[in-house]
């Protein structure tokens, strides 16, 4: 077999694009157009037979394949080194766009890697892999050789940005391709290992870089990174094609294959890779730019003397990190799920990118690093499995071109944007903020992608002669059917929006109160008592919401809920009076305790068994709304900084607010913390005061659309199905059920007031018993925060393949190791650092993991739900209560330390406590954990977030449920406001389908 041969599938079963369903041909059809393209059956039998060998020579393959990432990526990665030589070489003190012209040098590199890629998949399906890699890497030698003997920045950006990008391209792409040849089965994990090479090399390059920099100056350090690329050259022959080879008949007299061919337009008829082409490079516009100016921002923030290469260290160690974890995780993934992935990656990235400039101490951004490294090492290496996923092995290589061809442009302008940026508003801040935002609208744009795929199976599933037995299955369950796949997910979308909202609603006080206090005339201890009010009407909120799901519709009652959240906030800026506020806050609590109740119930209800991944977005939605308040509070809507004039506030108080941005799930209470002293000191004008108070009026804009969406789907249900009636079924309860939900609610008690006493006096202990500065103490609570937020967003893929009570268990282990490590070395600095993050991460996933659990052996009620719910919110109140009165008596200990690890142990006896009581025998035996009949699917009407089951052989599943008419009556019912039970539909114990009673 020779290298000229054309990659062409190697599975049968793939997709081939996203042809629609009317396109599709019969095999003779097939047969014929092979022939009039000049392939043999033989040919199209053997490479229909082909099985990659999942090893063997494939192993020199991958080493080869990592050392071409590595070469590739790690000198791009490390441009930041270099760019800041190239300034002190070529720049000069008057040009003022000195930083946008040199940026020009990295980003037109980076940019033409991407700009070639069409081209080189095109060459690869002429040539094959091996001649293009060689070639590539030949013309990448001459480049960077050439880029050493430059003196001026214009020619280098023709041999450095052009040259040795185009040769990097040609080498880089067929590394990808040749992965599929010899695996199948381990191309997630292959390709993670592959992708880490780039993470390998920026790890060490940047070190290796700076000293040869220094040592032998720029253009002989370019001449000894010729070696890498000399070596990529000769790993580029290890690439031996095993797809079979293609024949080409006489009889069709082309010596070419047909333009088609070529230039494979068929992959643009797939919406899913249509939307994926155009999210990717929409997320990217900012990627690129901390790896270019990330080191000039060091300089100019903490100094030259500062040793800024441990950032890049550090994104190259997580990045390869990530991508090992991930390309693993990503086997387990089923099919275009695997996007889900990409769509964390982007959040993450994006959020730290606009972190950068808000850290005002070297630690921050070393934690800010770690985390946008490892959700890069993510994104990056699960980009061939989601292209064989949308468009078949037979075009990946092609789709690989077109997506890494539109990805140059956006990556060749963010960098000099940032530049130019800078050097017109003289910092960097503005510049990253702005970086941060491509990432996640990108990433909001490619969740339609799962959707539209799923669509598009179905309608096949139509075409192919299932049709008539789907509608007698319709007619046979059309009094019966509870909401589809549609509904499902209109109502966890818009139950994470809510969470978000809440989130928002709960934090933005905390950054706003000072503001509050100058708008009711009043000194900020005079009006803590809001806090009081709030936590209280929460707490009967949630109460009172426990009782009414029982009754009421719960769409109906969470748009009330939300509708009178929206009011409020709306109201507070217009409040002037210190008891109406009070009032005002006491009924916002009251609503918000009602969302948090129902919400939890309502996701559980949706999905039951499968409520384990939506559970864990919706807290983490949470998360991402408490995250943003501040910014938009402060960022968005903050004061001047122009001096105050008119308005001074006192600089004591008695009394502080526990949480700002921070709260798992729930109220905030009262405490004395010291982290917020700085607040006291600021003084304000009535126009910095107004505007902070839009910060109310915007997040009341936003939960008032959600309300509207909760009507919505009420009318909409309500106008399909009859008036709501009782179910006749009896619910199926765990033997001790109600020593269940109080162990719960104590378990949740011990954890919530953990995690919330950590967050609100991390900063006071940091200060007072570590004796760290100010900025450093605000930055080991953005530690614990942030990676609290990233393991609650990890956890939603995390909990599609583990089931919640070992995600509890290590989360257990986690957090009782770290308060351990942290009582013992509680002034060590490495302790200190890396602990609070292990503890922030542990906690992240707890509450909602524990919901998800019961669920699995009881039925979780409104009832339930809302005492749980004040469980963890009387933890709120009295622990950081508990920990603000020690830390005033007892200086000398660290009692925030002490407390952590009481609680790791408390809540580590519940827990085992909890699981003997819940799979304890009983009569009618515990929570079945599958619900449905065994002969009856799930993947028509209930969907997880991340559904880790095989998609293998699901077109014969949907075959057996259309043939089964009978089995439609059976279908779990779950609509609102005619609420079925799972036990409204059982079987007798003989097992017989006809004795289904409802």
């Amino acid at each position: 077999m020779t290298d000229g041969e054309k990659v062409e599938s190697q599975d049968p079963l793939s997709l081939s694009g996203g042809e629609g369903p009317a396109q599709e041909k019969s095999p003779g059809e097939v047969e014929e157009n092979k022939k009039r393209n000049g392939e043999s059956k033989g040919a199209a039998a053997e490479k229909e037979s082909f099985e990659p060998p999942e090893g063997g020579w494939g192993w020199v393959v991958m080493l080869a394949a990592m050392w071409c990432n590595g070469s590739v990526f790690g000198i791009q990665n490390a441009f930041g080194i270099i760019y800041v030589s190239l300034l002190k070489e070529f720049g000069s003190p008057d040009d003022e766009d000195l930083r946008f012209k040199t940026a020009w040098v990295g980003s037109l590199s980076m940019g033409m890697i991407f700009f070639c890629s069409p081209i080189v998949s095109v060459c690869t399906d002429l040539l094959g892999c091996r001649i293009t890699a060689v070639g590539g890497a030949a013309v990448a030698l001459v480049g960077l050789l050439g880029s050493s003997f430059v003196t001026s920045l214009g020619p280098m950006y023709f041999t450095y940005g052009i040259v040795f990008a185009c040769g990097c391209s040609f080498a880089y792409q067929p590394s990808l391709v040749i992965l599929g040849h010899y695996f199948k089965k381990r191309l997630g994990l292959v390709n993670g290992i592959v992708t880490a090479g780039s993470s390998l090399f920026s790890v060490v390059l940047p070190l290796v870089l700076r000293a040869l920099l220094e040592r032998v100056g720029l253009a002989n350090t370019l001449r000894v990174l010729c070696i890498f690329v000399f070596i990529l050259m000769l790993a580029g022959f290890t690439y031996k094609p095993l797809l079979p080879q293609v024949t080409i008949s006489s009889k069709a007299g082309r010596r070419c294959p047909p333009l088609s061919k070529v230039f494979n337009v068929k992959i643009w008829k797939s919406v899913g890779y249509c939307i994926w082409a155009f999210g990717i490079p929409a997320a990217l516009y900012g990627y690129f730019v901390p790896y270019v100016h990330l080191m000039k921002h060091v300089e100019e923030r903490f100094g030259k003397d500062v040793n800024k290469e441990v950032l890049l260290m550090c994104i190259g160690v997580t990045s390869g990190l990530g991508r090992l974890i991930f390309g693993r995780v990503a086997d387990y993934v089923p099919g275009v799920n695997k996007v889900f992935l990409q769509v964390a990656s982007f959040l993450v990235i994006g959020l730290m990118s606009m972190m950068i400039p808000l850290c005002n101490i070297f630690g921050g951004l070393i934690a800010v690093c770690l985390l946008m490294g490892l959700f890069d090492g993510c994104f990056i290496c699960i980009m061939a499995p989601i292209a064989f996923e949308l468009v078949g092995s037979q075009d990946v290589s092609q789709a690989i071109g077109f997506l890494l061809g539109m990805m140059s442009v956006p990556m060749t302008v963010g960098p000099p944007i940032a530049g130019f940026l800078r050097d017109r508003l003289g910092s960097y801040d503005v510049a990253f903020y702005l970086a941060g935002i491509p990432p996640m609208i990108g990433g909001a744009t490619l969740c339609l992608i799962p959707w539209v795929e799923s669509r598009r199976k179905r309608r096949a599933l139509k075409s192919e002669g299932h049709k008539s037995v789907m509608k007698r299955c319709r007619r046979a369950d059309s009094s019966l059917r509870g909401p589809g796949v549609c509904s499902r997910w209109m109502i966890t979308v818009t139950a994470c929006a809510s969470f978000l909202g809440l989130g928002m609603s709960i934090s933005v006080l905390g950054p706003t109160l000072g503001d509050l206090a100058i708008n009711v005339k009043q000194n900020i201890s005079n009006i803590s008592h809001v806090f009081v009010g709030r936590s209280a009407g929460y707490m009967g909120g949630s109460l009172l919401a426990g009782f009414l799901f029982e009754f009421m519709n719960h769409h109906l009652l969470l748009g009330f809920s939300v509708l009178l959240t929206a009011f409020g906030m709306v109201a507070i800026p217009f409040c002037r009076n210190a008891v109406l506020l009070t009032v005002l806050m006491s009924c916002i609590g009251i609503s918000m305790g009602s969302l948090d109740t129902g919400g939890n119930v309502l996701i559980l209800n949706t999905w039951e068994e499968h409520s384990g991944p939506h559970m864990q977005a919706l807290h983490f939605s949470f998360a991402a709304g408490a995250f943003a308040a501040p910014i938009i509070a402060k960022l968005l809507f903050g004061e001047d900084d122009q001096p105050a004039e008119n308005t001074t506030l006192e600089s004591k108080t008695d009394q502080l607010p526990t949480l700002a941005q921070n709260s798992s799930f729930s109220p905030v209470t009262t405490m004395k913390d010291k982290s917020l002293d700085a607040i006291l000191h600021f003084t304000h004008s009535e126009s910095s005061t107004m505007n902070s108070m839009w910060a109310y009026i915007m997040i009341g804009a936003f939960v008032l659309l959600l309300s509207l969406l909760f009507f919505i789907m009420y009318f909409r249900i309500t106008l399909l199905r009859e008036p709501a009636r009782a179910t006749s079924g009896k619910q199926i309860m765990a033997k001790h059920h109600n020593a269940l939900i109080f162990f719960l609610s104590f378990f949740f008690f011990w954890y919530v007031g953990a995690e919330v006493a950590y967050g609100s006096f991390i900063y006071t202990y940091a200060k007072d018993y570590i004796h760290l500065d100010t900025s450093q103490a605000a930055g080991l609570n953005s530690l614990f925060w942030g990676t609290f937020a990233a393991t609650r967003g990890l956890a939603i893929f995390f909990a599609a393949c583990m089931k919640p009570g070992s995600m509890i268990v290590l989360s257990l282990l986690a957090s009782s190791l770290s308060s351990l490590l942290l009582s013992l070395f509680s002034s060590n600095m490495v302790i200190l650092w890396s602990c609070t993050a292990l503890y922030g991460a542990s906690m992240a996933t707890t509450f909602p993991s524990g919901i998800s659990w019961l669920e699995q052996y009881t039925t979780v009620t409104g009832r339930s739900a809302a005492m749980f719910v004040v469980g963890a919110a009387l933890g709120e109140m009295v622990l950081p209560a508990l920990i603000g009165f020690l830390l005033g008596k007892v200086q000398e200990l660290p009692v925030l330390m002490y407390l952590s690890l009481a609680t790791a142990i408390i809540t580590s006896i519940i827990f085992p406590i909890m699981y003997k009581l819940a799979t304890s025998p009983s009569r009618s035996g515990w929570k079945p954990q599958d619900k449905k009949p065994p002969e009856v699917s799930d993947s028509e009407h209930c969907i997880p977030l991340t559904d880790m089951r095989s998609n293998q052989g699901d077109e014969e599943q949907e075959a057996d449920l259309l043939s089964e008419t009978s089995a439609a009556a059976t279908l779990v019912l779950e609509s609102s406001p005619v609420t079925f039970s799972n036990s409204d539909l059982s079987t007798k114990r003989s097992g017989s389908p006809s004795s289904l009673s409802v």
